[in-house]
């Protein structure tokens, strides 16, 4: 007999509540992306790790050029979609530098 495989709910999130939410609405047979989605929430998580990393490694790149550009905190920024409108954070740097790929300035 088959060993039926089940989702690792560390490889989705490590927020159990999120993982919770997202679960209950898959069950409840709704829309994937409708207002107030879960997925939505992942998605934005996901988009602000994405923008950390590329300012890691904009900021490795300005160390070995001997810059002394640093970082300058983070700015909230909406980006409407096709599924639904998300907030990501986009880090800064002091020289004004920085242009990330995945969601570019404004």
């Amino acid at each position: 007999m088959r060993k039926k495989k089940t989702a690792n709910p560390s490889l989705i999130t490590t927020d159990s509540v999120l993982y919770q939410r997202m679960k209950d609405h898959i069950y409840k047979k709704r829309r994937l992306f409708e207002e107030d989605n879960p997925l939505s929430e992942l998605l934005q998580g996901m988009i602000d790790t994405m923008l950390e990393g590329e300012m890691d490694s904009f900021m490795d790149e300005e160390q070995v050029s001997s810059s002394r550009n640093k970082r300058n905190g983070k700015t909230q920024k909406k980006v409407l979609t096709e599924l639904d409108a998300l907030e990501v954070t986009t880090p800064r740097d002091r020289n004004g530098d920085f242009k990330p790929e995945i969601i570019g300035k404004r």
